[in-house]
């Protein structure tokens, strides 16, 4: 197994444990954000949820209280939000504190995202 082959792996078995798929049917998509914040993680978990609203139907939630990410997250629901509106996705974050409301808000995503304080 070459090296590189192997961090892909780590990264991806880190990824699959930062964002945890809860509900995949044909009309809603229901993930949790879980894990400490970090540059590159955040990256990957901008990835994996850009991917899975790609796939999504008319309805994507996100549950963020499994972390306390600020650091990145204005980027990583800006490309969701955009991938989303294109395919008329309705994205819905859940539990997100004070803190990552702002920055959401800071990044102009209060029009395009709904933000609610009920479990998904």
């Amino acid at each position: 197994m070459s090296r590189r082959y192997r961090l892909v792996a780590w990264r991806a078995r880190e990824l699959r444990r930062a964002v945890l798929v809860e509900r995949h049917v044909r009309r809603e998509l229901v993930v949790s954000v879980r894990g400490e914040p970090g540059a590159q993680r955040t990256a990957g978990v901008g990835l994996v949820l850009a991917d899975l609203v790609s796939s999504a139907p008319g309805q994507a939630r996100t549950d963020l209280a499994g972390t306390d990410q600020t650091v990145g997250i204005g980027g990583v629901f800006a490309s969701v939000a955009a991938l989303a509106q294109g395919r008329h996705t309705r994205v819905t974050v859940h539990r997100a504190s004070a803190g990552q409301r702002a920055v959401l808000r800071r990044y102009g995503l209060g029009r395009l995202l709904r933000c609610s304080d009920q479990v998904p």
